[in-house]
């Protein structure tokens, strides 16, 4: 979008007494509408009174219904719950409903990530483990080149070597400055294989 901000929310608190309203003499109001118009792609209008009344007005250019009921189901909630307990801070509020938790759980793949591994191993105990079992299988392809398990451990630890003498070492960072390519893999695997850390 081309504007500072695509949303308006006004709160229509009007300094009006409705109840001035309820006993004019010989005046009844059977039917009342208006629109208004603005030029902001989603607008939400919230009117106090007994009930808080919510006009949402979109785009439907930019904005789609099911999208648009969504979005005033997470505000209602939002409401409810800082209505609940006004204390608490707006940040607290979870706007997800549990399938959508359960959504992005899966997106996520929690489980694994969440799963206590059985063997901590640093990334160059497991690779070391990889080359053993299969050194002939090409671990890096791309730009007309490939490296077998078995080149990438060798190249990588003559290069932690160069390194190790040059004060590389456990607490220190490397900055590599390299494209992206087998070498920049290999690079990054001699820096680990030190104990240092490594600085893209």
């Amino acid at each position: 979008h081309d504007q500072l901000f695509d949303t308006l929310l006004v709160y229509e608190n009007y300094p009006i007494d409705p109840s001035a309203f309820m006993n004019v003499a010989d005046l009844a109001v059977s039917d009342f509408s208006s629109r208004e118009y603005n030029h902001y792609p989603l607008s939400f209008v919230a009117s106090p009174g007994e009930e808080m009344a919510l006009r949402v007005e979109f785009d439907t250019d930019v904005f789609d219904a099911t999208a648009v009921a969504t979005l005033v189901e997470r505000f209602q909630h939002v409401l409810e719950v800082m209505a609940a307990d006004p204390e608490q801070r707006l940040s607290g509020v979870d706007v997800l409903d549990a399938a959508e938790h359960a959504q992005l759980d899966g997106w996520g793949n929690r489980a694994v990530l969440s799963r206590l591994a059985v063997e901590l191993a640093s990334i160059p105990e497991l690779f070391a483990v990889q080359v053993a079992r299969a050194p002939e299988a090409v671990a890096i392809s791309g730009g007309g080149s490939a490296w077998t398990y078995r080149e990438l451990d060798e190249a990588s630890n003559r290069l932690a070597h160069v390194l190790a003498g040059r004060g590389a070492g456990p607490g220190r960072n490397v900055a590599l400055l390299i494209p992206r390519s087998g070498e920049a893999i290999m690079a990054i695997l001699a820096v680990l294989k030190t104990g240092a850390a490594y600085l893209p």
